[in-house]
């Protein structure tokens, strides 16, 4: 089941109200899922620093490398590709993930929410 925060808070607030815990859950943060557009900074991160040991200087590791990674051509084409896909992933609708932040009122509440949740 996935909520979004005015969801989350509701769900709650009706557990506390059904179950006469008294309490109230006074705000909730629900946390994005990143994962796919993490994935992606963090390949663009490799692949640039993968193009300045290439160009470093001295160059050791030219050697070592497969001549496409020494052209700049193949570097701009690699970026220009994991931009667009990391600019497609930030247009999308950020799917929530199974994590929230849930302000309540009181220690006593979260108490009494764990007997509910469980």
């Amino acid at each position: 089941m996935r909520l979004d925060h005015a969801e989350m808070v509701a769900f709650f607030n009706k557990a506390l109200a059904d179950g006469n815990a008294g309490g109230k859950v006074v705000s909730c943060v629900v946390i994005p899922d990143y994962k796919k557009l993490l994935d992606l900074e963090n390949r663009r991160e490799k692949v640039m620093q993968r193009y300045s040991q290439f160009h470093e200087d001295p160059p050791k590791l030219k050697c070592f490398c497969s001549k496409s990674y020494l052209t700049r051509d193949h570097y701009d084409k690699e970026m220009t590709e994991l931009d667009n896909k990391i600019d497609g992933r930030l247009c999308r609708e950020i799917k929530v993930s199974r994590t929230a932040f849930v302000c309540v009122d009181s220690l006593q509440t979260v108490i009494n929410l764990k007997k509910i949740v469980k």
